[in-house]
């Protein structure tokens, strides 16, 4: 296993030399900066585990470098040395990120008991986002959410498309889930052991996105200080999801074609024609064959990707997907933050169910985590609601409206004009039972049948 990195920046080269010898034979890795500009260099060339820095420095200042360095690494660990007079600036270090600070001199038993904990510290942050991550995926991958009759049919070719290399064309609204049926193609198909690389095509400039699908060579242009490789070369093997490629430039879009026509391109600046093994799956949130007829996406790259194309459809066309999903995001949002929120009285669902939600599953899923991270309880409230929520219902219904979308069961709307009247009611179940003209026990009994305990 390689031995942590640790660069030491102090100006004064006895004491840089004195903390090398310690920590070489301690078994760890070091390098020696004399001030920040020679930090930075190091940082931007190094995978460094730890940074041990003084704070008085000629050229900058340490605190300055600390903050640099953990933008690059926000898990970089970080100790401080510091003289007495300086302890109230180490302490203002450890509120930008620091673990600890040391004064001078340095005890070396008790240096490399911090920097021990602090390494430890370290890998127990990135074991936790790892294992979040993980957790997101298999989230994500276990469960689009298909209550809806739209979804259920995705879900049906996402099964079947899973088992083949054609190329698949993901269309709708942002923030209606595209990513996610992606993911669920890769994550199920017999690729899913190979690369899986994604591009956001519409966050690059022409240039660059050319060098990011196909790579360059180096001094292909200014900048290209050596050979990069593209997507389509790192997702040999597996798969490349192009989010938003009806943004790629009409250039690109010629070398885009060839490279799905037959799975050969050159990188920019480069002769030696490359030979990969890529399933393409395609997203954008508009109108493909729109953007074709006004001359904006080329026809042919059009149909070729266009052999399997899936729509999926805004919240609004798939209601029955809401509640689901409310009780999908609550449980990953209060588990993420370690929240005791458990579920939503019937006033704030009722508010969260009418609304439009015109960013679709992404504001939903954003919404709510906000919602649990401020809960002060163990149910989410309306007061926990953000007003733009709370003002749009108010706008586009009248409070004594209930809607119903076609195609419902009549248990469904049984349910739902339940739901809605015992939540105008204000949760009161006498006067909710009155109101519907049944009695308290059935009721009662019916709330347990349809889950709005």
């Amino acid at each position: 296993m390689t031995k942590p990195l640790i660069l030491i920046v102090d100006d004064d080269p006895e004491v840089s030399r004195a903390l090398e010898r310690t920590l070489g034979r301690a078994g760890y890795r070091t390098l020696a900066a004399a001030d920040v500009e020679e930090a930075r260099e190091a940082l931007a060339v190094n995978e460094v585990d730890l940074l041990l820095v003084d704070l008085v420095l000629p050229s900058g200042s340490g605190m300055d470098l600390i903050t640099r360095a953990r933008m690059r690494d926000a898990d970089l660990a970080v100790i401080v040395l510091t003289g007495h007079g300086s302890v109230q600036s180490a302490v203002e270090a450890m509120r930008t990120g620091a673990y600890d600070y040391l004064t001078k001199p340095v005890n070396p038993d008790e240096l490399l008991l911090q920097i021990e904990r602090a390494l430890e510290n370290r890998r127990m942050r990135r074991d936790l986002e790892s294992l979040r991550g993980r957790l997101d995926e298999r989230l994500g991958d276990e469960g689009i959410i298909a209550a809806s009759a739209p979804m259920k049919r995705i879900l049906e070719m996402v099964d079947q498309l899973a088992r083949t290399d054609i190329s698949v064309l993901v269309t709708g609204p942002s923030g209606s889930g595209k990513e996610l049926v992606a993911d669920a193609i890769q994550h199920r198909g017999d690729r899913r052991d190979g690369p899986y690389i994604k591009l956001h095509c519409a966050a690059l400039s022409e240039g660059l996105l050319e060098s990011e699908l196909f790579g360059h060579e180096r001094g292909s242009f200014t900048g290209a200080v050596k050979r990069h490789s593209g997507a389509f070369e790192r997702a040999s093997g597996g798969t490349l999801f192009l989010d938003e490629i009806s943004e790629i430039p009409h250039a690109t879009q010629v070398k885009l074609l060839r490279v799905l026509q037959d799975q050969r391109f050159e990188r920019v600046g480069g002769e030696e024609t490359l030979q990969v093994d890529v399933r393409l799956i395609a997203a954008t949130n508009k109108d493909p064959a729109e953007e074709m007829r006004a001359g904006r996406f080329r026809e042919d790259l059009y149909y070729r990707l266009k052999k399997v194309q899936l729509y999926v459809p805004p919240l609004t066309e798939r209601p029955e997907d809401l509640l689901p999903m409310i009780s999908r995001f609550i449980a990953q949002a209060a588990l993420r933050h370690g929240r005791p929120v458990t579920g939503v009285e019937p006033a704030a669902l009722d508010l969260l169910l009418t609304y439009d939600w015109p960013g679709n599953v992404r504001e939903l899923s954003n919404t709510v985590e906000g919602m649990v991270a401020l809960a002060r309880g163990t149910e989410l409230t309306v007061e926990d609601l953000p007003p733009e929520i709370k003002d749009r219902v108010a706008a586009i219904r009248p409070s004594s409206m209930i809607r119903v979308p076609v195609g419902w069961t009549m248990a469904q709307v049984e349910r739902e004009v339940i739901r809605m009247t015992l939540a105008k009611n204000e949760g009161n179940r006498t006067l909710t039972a009155k109101v519907l003209g049944i009695g308290l026990r059935t009721l009662h009994r019916k709330l347990n049948e349809y889950g709005l305990k």
